[in-house]
């Protein structure tokens, strides 16, 4: 079985990039990841189980904490065995948080089955809400850990930690769109050491070039590789079957590109013909419908978080007025749909004159690109406006700008009409959509620095928009909100 974690024969070895991307460390930490999200999924199963069946103890009487006991502790073993089942298990399952949770839940109903018939069999005749809480419960806390722990997998990613050290096989722009994907998104795993190419291929970001294609196996093994990523254009079809070939023969993990940029894998669909391996891509149509359902969502949730958080908007905004005088919102013309002005409303976290300092701090920009940010050196935020910022509150005010239609609550984020004139044609498609309150760059790169990644993330967005994704980004920052809250309380770097 293929474990989560990487091998670690590149301990130690350093790759010269123009990034600043972590390389891989020393000695890799000695923990096994696959090892640990068997004991999350133990742990958070007997809770989730064990906390139903104390409530039916207590609160009904029925049965005893032993007996109580033994079945969540059975039902933590089913969870374990039914996971495996599900290949929860493998890192090219798991990685995938929508794929992830789809299998989540379907190991839940068989988990409710088993434990239902189980009962039954043993003529225990527990009710079928009892089991379906304790099911429900389990899932519940199963998706929310294992989410808790991906995010701790891809901090530790970015640190250096847990990497697959990977050959790029190719080198001509599509092996370096792929380089340029893996050094830019540390916290995917992946660590480039080298590449192989035909001679006349550019260069690879910096990355030494370990043989030509034929090499392409054998450079990967003498580097100390897990795998390989190919790209498809790089080579012929005779090229590509004697690689991959060549990889599986010698234990290695075959990554191979589409060729494809932009496009979601969920339009991606196997197509062969007469067996010949074969995609179609499902095409992308915004209807009325869509439209619609999307605005019924704005709404819906923006007036929900209004109500929910008023009482926080008002402590912010007494916080900020006692603290200077100054005015509460921070009113600013940003660029919205179609390229028309926008007045985009924040709460106010710096001092009353910020926009007028910005060019004196243009030497300390964190960011690439025609963005700006200057975290923790910024001397034009406020005590008030660092709290504000780190626990998002200070985006609370954008929720009018939703009401009023200006905004949508996902979608790229508003940008300045300066930033707007610096990007090409294909970045301005940008603009085919509102800007959201959060999105796809906020939720996945909010603290990457890379200007690829705001553009790449963006343009996906607009290229492959859809209900599903929108509810997803909600609820990946609705989590993030709150885990950045959490550490705050508990008075953590945010």
């Amino acid at each position: 079985m293929q474990l989560l974690e990487a091998p670690s024969p590149m301990a130690g070895r350093a790759v010269a990039t123009p990034y600043a991307v972590p390389m891989l460390q020393g000695e890799q930490e000695p923990a096994n990841l696959r090892r640990r999200l068997v004991v999350i999924d133990v742990v958070t199963a007997f809770l989730g189980w064990m906390t139903v069946e104390a409530v039916w103890v207590k609160v009904f009487d029925e049965g005893s904490w032993v007996d109580a006991g033994l079945f969540a502790a059975g039902m933590a073993v089913v969870t374990v065995l039914l996971a495996n089942w599900q290949r929860l298990y493998l890192a090219r399952v798991s990685s995938v948080r929508a794929d992830e949770v789809t299998r989540l839940v379907r190991l839940s109903v068989v988990a409710l089955l088993i434990a239902y018939g189980m009962d039954r069999w043993i003529g225990a005749e527990t009710s079928f809400i009892r089991v379906a809480g304790g099911s429900g419960l389990s899932l519940w806390m199963l998706v929310g850990a294992r989410g808790q722990f991906g995010h701790w997998l891809q901090g530790a990613r970015v640190k250096g930690r847990f990497m697959r050290p990977i050959v790029v096989v190719g080198g001509d722009e599509e092996a370096r769109r792929l380089t340029q994907l893996f050094l830019v998104h540390p916290e995917m795993g992946y660590a480039p050491v080298g590449y192989v190419g035909d001679e006349g291929d550019q260069e690879l970001m910096g990355l030494p070039c370990l043989g030509k294609l034929v090499d392409a196996t054998l450079a990967a093994e003498r580097a100390g590789a897990s795998g390989i990523v190919m790209a498809a254009t790089a080579m012929n079809s005779s090229e590509v079957n004697d690689i991959v070939r060549s990889a599986q023969l010698r234990n290695l993990h075959v990554h191979f590109s589409t060729g494809l940029a932009g496009f979601d894998y969920r339009r991606i669909r196997a197509l062969p013909v007469a067996r010949e391996p074969l995609f179609y891509i499902e095409p992308f149509s915004l209807t009325r419908g869509q439209e619609i359902a999307k605005r019924a969502l704005d709404l819906v949730s923006a007036t929900g978080v209004l109500l929910v958080s008023s009482p926080l908007f008002v402590a912010a905004a007494v916080a900020i007025k006692m603290s200077d005088r100054g005015p509460v919102l921070f009113r600013q013309v940003r660029v919205g749909q179609d390229g028309r002005s926008i007045v985009v409303y924040k709460l106010r976290t710096m001092v009353v004159d910020a926009e007028a300092k910005l060019a004196e701090l243009q030497a300390h920009n964190q960011r690439s690109g025609p963005l700006f940010k200057a975290d923790g050196v910024d001397p034009r935020v406020t005590r008030v406006g660092r709290f504000l910022r780190s626990s998002s509150l200070d985006e609370l005010p954008q929720l009018i700008n939703v009401l009023q239609g200006t905004m949508s609550m996902v979608g790229p984020r508003p940008a300045l009409p300066d930033e707007v004139a610096q990007f090409d044609d294909e970045l301005l498609d940008r603009l085919q959509v509102k800007p959201g309150v959060t999105g796809l760059w906020q939720l996945e790169a909010r603290d990457n620095p890379s200007f690829h990644a705001y553009r790449r993330l963006d343009l996906f967005y607009v290229e492959n928009w859809s209900l599903l994704l929108d509810l997803t980004v909600l609820l990946g920052t609705a989590r993030s909100v709150v885990q950045r809250g959490l550490r705050l309380a508990l008075n953590k770097d945010g």
